[in-house]
């Protein structure tokens, strides 16, 4: 199968290096791209449209066809977004740490996020997120760090997802969707739970994971996925 995954904020397309590899030897073809804002766009502004047409344009253009698309976090909200509005590109999904919505108080908590952030040095934002990713993933962390956290294209993510109701969108959606949380993400497992009963939908957790799971574990999440992506399971679900 042919697949896109998306990043999450402040990151960049060499987080899904472990994965891609696991799933290429499977003889599924991946390509993982770089959101605005982030990794070689990082100089850019990140908005949710602009994420949206280089996954459509990679798509029509690599792929020739509809295709499976995997996102964490952010790159999952966009991952959504991109199946909402071009439906006919998106055969499946594959969402990780992207079922919490910012709405209510969560939307005011990522605007003054976004606020505070706005203070504060990027190079200070830079070395801690350096340093979550280097504990997550100390193998891979290097990969990532390398072509440069993205601060400023994390803060604009998170004013654009603010009250969007995601959920409602997945359970629009007429294509199969996996959704893939580590256990120790107990905003994005409670938000999950609630879309368990769709009968395109199916859950996984990783236990003992946290939100960016599939750098944490990329074992366990590529094992969620090929499961998934199996012929059977993929026509239970469509």
């Amino acid at each position: 199968m042919n697949i896109l995954l998306l990043h999450g904020a402040t990151l960049n397309r060499p987080m899904w290096a472990p994965i891609e590899a696991q799933l290429a030897s499977h003889r599924h073809t991946c390509e993982a791209i770089d959101l605005p804002g982030h990794g070689e766009h990082r100089d850019g502004r990140f908005s949710m449209s602009e994420a949206v047409t280089p996954a459509e344009t990679t798509i029509r253009g690599s792929f020739l066809e509809p295709s499976v698309v995997i996102g964490s976090s952010l790159g999952g909200y966009v991952a959504i977004e991109l199946a909402t509005r071009s439906p006919t590109l998106v055969s499946a999904l594959i969402l990780s740490g992207a079922t919490a919505e910012f709405r209510g108080i969560w939307s005011a908590i990522a605007l003054g996020t976004a606020f505070f952030n706005g203070f504060a040095s990027d190079r200070r934002l830079v070395k801690a997120q350096e340093q979550y990713v280097r504990r997550i993933a100390p193998d891979h962390a290097d990969a990532i760090i390398a072509p440069g956290i993205a601060p400023a294209g994390g803060n604009d993510a998170l004013r654009h997802v603010r009250g969007v109701q995601y959920c409602d969108m997945i359970a629009a959606l007429q294509i199969p969707v996996q959704i893939v949380n580590g256990s120790r993400d107990s905003r994005n497992t409670a938000a999950a739970a609630a879309l368990d009963a769709l009968p395109h939908v199916s859950i996984e957790t990783i236990d003992g994971a946290v939100h960016l799971c599939s750098l944490e574990q990329p074992e366990a999440f590529a094992r969620c996925v090929l499961d998934f992506l199996e012929p059977d399971a993929i026509a239970r679900q469509a």
